[in-house]
Parts: structure tokens; C-alpha cells; sequence
């Protein structure tokens, strides 16, 4: 396995302190060993970073808000980022490209690339 900071989406985490890790891993509900070592806790979150989005879960949190079924399509990305709170951040890091308008912080693409629009509709499409 490589070091932390040599794999991919790890850079995000390095700076943080082992209270902050545990934290974060508390925060996304991730079952882990209060012994693990930081870049034990760093390889936790990057292997949770890649797992895919449950839209449904975003659905049910958007219902539970209070909004019905055929509003939430209405809706601009920063207003369910508001009605999301602080769960939206969870969500930015798992997709592809900046969603709710946030650049993805500390993700470096690998070829730098900007995301395009055909980028957008091609995930989107996968649903």
C-alpha cells in the first residue's frame, strides 16, 4: 500500500490532525479503530471519497427538509446546498466535478483538465 500522501486524494487530508481525521470519519458514520494510525484514518476517507453519490439519500434529506418531490428539480445547486447544510460538503467530495459551485479543494485532477460540460451531462446521464 502506498504512503498517504503519495495517493490519490490524500493531499486533501495531510495537513489535519489525527483529532480532525477521527472526526471527519465520525462525521460520514465510518466504523474505524480509535488505534489506527493517520495514514490509516487517511486511507479510510480516501477509500470513502470514492464510493458514488446515493441520490437517494440526497432525495430523502431534501423531503425531510420539507420539499416535495417535484420541487427539488426546480431548485438551483446553491439553494439545495443551503437546504443540505453542511451534508452538501460530503456530497462535493464524492462527485466528479464542483456541483454546488466549490471548487473541489485539495483534489488535483491527474491531467488537469478543466470539467467541461460534456463531463457534466455524461454523469448526469449515468443515472
Amino acid at each position: 500500500m502506498a504512503p498517504a500522501d503519495k495517493k490519490h486524494g490524500a493531499e486533501k487530508y495531510k495537513n489535519m490532525s489525527i483529532d480532525e481525521l477521527r472526526s471527519e470519519c465520525k462525521k460520514r458514520d465510518l466504523e474505524f479503530d480509535e488505534a489506527l494510525s493517520v495514514d490509516e484514518l487517511i486511507d479510510l476517507l480516501v477509500e470513502d471519497d470514492k464510493k458514488p453519490t446515493d441520490w437517494g439519500v440526497i432525495y430523502a434529506r431534501l423531503l425531510n427538509a420539507g420539499l416535495r418531490y417535484d420541487e427539488i428539480p426546480e431548485r438551483t445547486f446553491p439553494q439545495i446546498k443551503a437546504i443540505l447544510g453542511e451534508w452538501a460538503n460530503i456530497v462535493t467530495l464524492r462527485v466528479p466535478f464542483s456541483l454546488f459551485g466549490n471548487p473541489l479543494s485539495g483534489v488535483n485532477d491527474s491531467n488537469n483538465e478543466e470539467t467541461t460540460q460534456e463531463d457534466v451531462e455524461e454523469f448526469f446521464s449515468s443515472f
